[in-house]
C-alpha cells in the first residue's frame, strides 16, 4: 500500500512539473507580446507623438512567427490598432523583430491629434522625429543609435527635397518627392541606407515616409542587417568573371517527347546590364555582389538572356541561370533556379511556435500516461490480493 501512495504522489508530481514547465513557456509569450504592446504606445506618444489622452486604444490582433531569413531564432511579431478620438480614426500596423521596432505604418482618416504641433518644414520636422525616436530606441532596444543621430546630422546637410546627398562613404541620404496628379496627395520619403563607396545597400535603411507632410511610416531595418565584407573588384573585373561564366553556359530545353537537350547561346549582340547590390549570404549577414544580365538580341524558344551572379568580396560565381519570358510556359531547366539564391537552398526550417492548443495537447497526454500508470499499479495489486486468498 505504501508503494502505491508513493508511486501515486510521484505520478502527481510529475504532472504538475509539466504544467508548470509550460505555463512557463505560455506566461513568456504572454509578457513578450505585452511588451511589445507597451512599446507600441510610447512610439504612438513619444515619438509619433499622438496625444493618447484624446483616443480610445483598441489591439486588433496579434500574430507571431520566426523569419528564417534572418536566422532560425529571429522572432517577428506583428500588431494592428485603432486609435479613435472625436476627430480622428488612425489605423496602426507595427512589426517587432526579436522585440526591436522594424516598421510601423498608420493610415490617418481625419485630423490626429498631436502633443505638439508639427513643423511644417519636412526636414526640421524628420530631425525633430529622429530625436525623439533616438530617445525611444535608446529605451527600447538592445542596439545602439549611432545611425538615427547620423541621419540627423545628414539631413542638417540637406538643402532641398527630391535630392541625394553623401553625408559619408559608409552612407546615403535619399529625399524622393511623389506627387499624384489624380489625388493631389504629395508622398514623401527621406531613406538614409549603407553605401560603401557609392555602392549602396539600401537592403540596410532607416526610412521616415510623410503624406502631404504628415509622418505615415517608419521603417528601421538597420540593425537587422550586417555588412560581412567589402567589395575588392571593379566592374570591369566582374564583367571579365561573369563573361567566362556565360559562355560556359547551356540553356536546356525539354522536347515535345519529354527529353532535354541543350543549346550553346549566341553571345555576339548581347546588351549588357550591370548591377551592384548587397545580398544575404549567411542569414542577416550582407555581403557585396554583383549581377550581370546579358539580353539575346533574338529569343531562343522562351529564353531571352543569361544573368550571372558573383560575390564582390570573393570574386565566387554563386548563381548562372537564364532569363525566361513571363507569362509562357516554362520550358527551360536552368542549372541554378532563379528563384532560389545560393543561400535559400541551405536555409535552415522555420521552427514551429508553441501555441495554446499544443500545451493543452500535451497537457492531456500527460494526464492520460499518469492515470494509465496509476491504474496499472492499482489493477496490479488487486490481482496479487486475489492471488494471495
Amino acid at each position: 500500500m505504501n508503494r502505491l501512495k508513493g508511486i501515486v504522489i510521484l505520478s502527481i508530481l510529475f504532472c504538475i512539473l509539466i504544467i508548470s514547465c509550460f505555463s512557463v513557456v505560455h506566461s513568456t509569450t504572454a509578457s513578450q507580446t505585452s511588451n511589445n504592446e507597451e512599446k507600441s504606445m510610447l512610439l504612438f506618444s513619444n515619438v509619433f507623438d499622438f496625444d493618447l489622452s484624446k483616443y480610445e486604444v483598441f489591439l486588433n490582433g496579434t500574430s507571431t512567427h520566426y523569419d528564417s531569413t534572418l536566422g532560425p531564432n529571429v522572432k517577428e511579431e506583428n500588431l494592428r490598432f485603432t486609435l479613435v478620438s472625436d476627430k480622428s480614426i488612425i489605423s496602426a500596423v507595427l512589426t517587432f523583430m526579436d522585440g526591436s521596432l522594424g516598421y510601423c505604418g498608420v493610415h490617418i482618416k481625419g485630423e490626429p491629434s498631436y502633443s505638439q504641433t508639427p513643423s511644417q518644414d519636412l526636414l526640421k520636422q524628420s530631425n525633430n522625429i529622429l530625436h525623439r525616436y533616438q530617445n525611444y530606441t535608446a529605451q527600447n532596444s538592445f542596439f545602439g543609435t549611432s545611425y538615427i543621430s547620423a541621419m540627423e546630422s545628414a539631413i542638417d546637410t540637406a538643402s532641398e527635397l527630391n535630392s541625394t546627398f553623401v553625408p559619408s562613404d559608409s552612407a546615403k541620404l535619399n529625399v524622393t518627392v511623389i506627387p499624384q496628379r489624380s489625388t493631389n496627395i504629395e508622398t514623401t520619403t527621406i531613406t538614409y541606407f549603407y553605401s560603401e563607396n557609392g555602392l549602396d545597400a539600401p537592403t540596410k535603411s532607416l526610412a521616415l515616409s510623410y503624406t502631404d507632410g504628415v509622418l505615415t511610416s517608419i521603417g528601421d531595418s538597420w540593425n537587422l542587417y550586417t555588412i560581412g565584407g567589402i567589395n575588392t573588384i571593379s566592374q570591369d573585373e566582374a564583367l571579365k568573371i561573369a563573361w567566362v561564366a556565360a559562355q560556359n553556359f547551356k540553356l536546356h530545353f525539354v522536347s515535345d517527347n519529354g527529353s532535354v537537350f541543350e543549346l550553346n547561346p549566341d553571345l555576339t549582340n548581347v546588351k549588357t546590364l550591370v548591377t551592384f547590390g548587397f545580398g544575404a549570404r549567411n542569414y542577416s549577414v550582407l555581403y557585396p555582389s554583383w549581377s550581370i544580365q546579358y539580353y539575346f538580341e533574338k529569343p531562343i524558344y522562351n529564353d531571352y538572356g543569361i544573368q550571372v551572379c558573383v560575390w564582390g568580396d570573393t570574386k565566387e560565381v554563386f548563381n548562372v541561370h537564364s532569363l525566361v519570358m513571363l507569362g509562357t510556359p516554362d520550358s527551360s531547366v536552368p542549372s541554378t533556379p532563379s528563384s532560389l539564391s545560393a543561400s535559400e537552398s541551405s536555409r535552415a526550417p522555420t521552427p514551429a511556435l508553441i501555441n495554446n492548443s499544443s500545451i493543452t495537447l500535451v497537457l492531456v497526454i500527460s494526464t492520460m500516461i499518469v492515470l494509465a500508470i496509476v491504474l496499472s499499479v492499482v489493477v496490479a495489486q488487486g490481482a496479487r490480493r486475489q492471488s494471495k486468498h
